[in-house]
């Protein structure tokens, strides 16, 4: 499964580090599906997803973009440590995935 074109993808360091500066890409911050590119949805009941990420649904890795995993059920940034996450996120789940604090 591919990102929406824009600042979405495996380099979109731009969009994981500042979601507030990309709109509709995976990551960037949303009220409902309709602020989300095409086959991102907003995720908005998980605390996770802070007031509202955009994102994919996923069973696992596999189905989200390369520089992203699958956690809930839902395609977070992976990440190493909280440096590669936007700052209002931190690295959770073992140092996995980008989450909302």
């Amino acid at each position: 499964m591919l990102g929406p074109t824009g600042c979405s993808g495996p380099s979109s360091d731009r969009c994981r580090l500042h979601p507030e500066d990309c709109h509709g890409a995976a990551g960037t911050l949303c009220n409902d599906d309709r602020d989300c590119d095409g086959g991102l949805e907003c995720c908005t009941d998980n605390d996770n997803c802070g007031d509202g990420m955009c994102t994919f649904s996923c069973d696992n890795d596999h189905d989200c973009p390369g520089d992203m995993l699958c956690e809930h059920d839902l395609c977070f940034y992976a990440c190493a440590s909280d440096d590669d996450c936007a700052s209002t996120m931190s690295c959770e789940h073992g140092n996995t995935v980008c989450e909302y604090k």
